[in-house]
């Protein structure tokens, strides 16, 4: 019954607007996107390059070899922080890291750089052992904020004991304190090292001479985060669907997501319904006991205002969802996000398909600006078992009949033109449904039960 009169709401709003189509909603369209990734380190372009299709880690001509460049871009309220790392973990929490067992004295390598304004390009070098952070050392690169050519540097470590790991992260900009960040900041790193007596070890691709390309399938009219955005053809319908999987990377599991609007919870499309559903098909396939899910915001002048939320359980086959939308003002913006795993319960090769999004507002096809007095018909018994009978009260013309399901999905049509006729309805599942009537301008509508 709650189900029920969530949408008996969506279809008496009297309202003069409708619900505006989903962007790609049936994920059919696609681009494709190429880029480098340097070898045996992680980057910002897993997340730059499925939002902006911009990345920020890119090869140049290094002073011996190749190089990284790395860079900052401000597009709107989103900073694109240029960044490489040996670890995709949190790097001041000391997570993650490589194996390193020597104790060197200094890192050395080669840079050159433009940085505007007052903005900082940065060196964190964390050493470990047993787990525990045993040495930070974080080296600020300003200079005279511009050095077009190559120079050598030479930065002291503090560590005092023999490590087993060590963490490196090379930024373009100031992300500790996010002073001073500009836009168009930029940084080129070659041939990192280690120094100090007895010290043999190299740092992997310290050169920086060894690139991977990478290539990404983006949904047009959707941001997407996460190496596990496929373009997925397991289709409910069409040839393409929206998938999503969970892939472990070292002790974490990186969840893939894909939004209508921003990465970091802005942006989205227009809508302006006070009450909808957002409905579709899914199918979520998992070794244990994972859950992806979906959220859905409405926002009135960036305020938020209302939305919806669902999670998606185990599921071998394309099943349907309904998510009820309801907001406590007029929304002017929608946001809708999918993710392949929810964080308490992340699961490597957990997989999410999405596919044939729509309103239920669209899907029912009732204009607002016509009529929808339902009055004009009768339709009993309800609830219903087997038989409905319909008497139409208004002028009959060729009255066309409609029944929709709680996901809007029409189950049955008929076209008549007479005023008193019987439907035959055994066959549906017990639910709520809809009967919608048009003869001429005029819409009606009405909710009956079928047990």
């Amino acid at each position: 019954m709650k189900n029920c009169l969530l949408i008996i709401s969506l279809f008496l709003i009297q309202t003069s607007v409708q619900a505006q189509a989903i962007p790609n909603a049936d994920f059919e369209n696609w681009s494709n996107f190429t880029y480098d990734e340097p070898m045996l380190w992680f980057s910002s372009n897993i997340e730059s390059v499925p939002a902006f299709s911009i990345p920020t880690v890119t090869p140049v001509v290094g002073f011996s070899g190749l190089a990284a460049r790395i860079e900052t871009y401000i597009i709107g309220t989103d900073t694109l922080a240029g960044v490489i790392s040996n670890t995709n973990m949190d790097i001041l929490a000391g997570e993650g890291g490589v194996p390193y067992t020597d104790q060197p004295t200094e890192l050395t390598g080669y840079y050159r750089y433009d940085l505007p304004g007052n903005d900082t390009a940065l060196i964190l070098v964390i050493f470990k052992s047993g787990g525990v952070i045993i040495s930070t050392d974080l080296f600020k690169i300003k200079g005279t904020g511009s050095e077009p050519n190559y120079i050598p540097f030479n930065f002291p470590l503090s560590l005092s004991s023999v490590p087993d790991s060590v963490i490196i992260a090379c930024t373009a900009s100031n992300l500790i304190t996010n002073q001073g960040v500009a836009s168009g900041s930029w940084i080129e790193y070659d041939e990192l090292a280690f120094t100090g007596p007895s010290v043999t070890q190299v740092i992997p691709n310290g050169s920086l001479d060894n690139w991977n390309n990478q290539s990404i399938d983006n949904p047009l009219g959707w941001i997407t985060f996460g190496e596990g955005v496929t373009q997925s053809f397991d289709a409910y319908s069409g040839t393409a669907a929206l998938g999503l999987q969970s892939i472990q990377r070292g002790n974490s599991v990186e969840i893939a997501g894909a939004s209508s609007g921003q990465e970091f919870g802005t942006g989205g499309f227009p809508f302006t319904m006070m009450t909808d559903s957002l409905v579709g098909y899914y199918k979520y396939l998992t070794a244990g006991a994972d859950t992806a899910a979906a959220y859905v915001s409405t926002s009135a002048n960036g305020v938020p205002v209302g939305g919806g939320v669902m999670a998606f359980y185990p599921a071998s086959v394309y099943t349907p969802f309904s998510i009820p939308l309801n907001s406590s003002a007029n929304p002017d913006t929608i946001r809708i996000e999918f993710y392949s795993s929810v964080a308490d319960s992340s699961l490597d090769g957990s997989t999410l398909l999405i596919d044939k999004l729509d309103f239920q507002s669209i899907i029912t096809g009732i204009n607002p600006s016509t009529s929808k007095n339902s009055n004009l018909f009768s339709a009993n018994p309800n609830p219903v078992t087997d038989r409905i009978q319909i008497s139409y009260n208004g002028q009959v013309q060729s009255l066309q009949t409609y029944i929709y399901n709680s996901l809007g999905e029409v189950v049955y049509e008929s076209s008549t033109s007479n005023s008193r006729f019987e439907m035959e309805v055994s066959q549906l599942a017990a639910g709520c449904y809809w009967l919608k009537m048009i003869s001429g301008e005029n819409v009606s509508v009405r909710k009956f039960i079928k047990q």
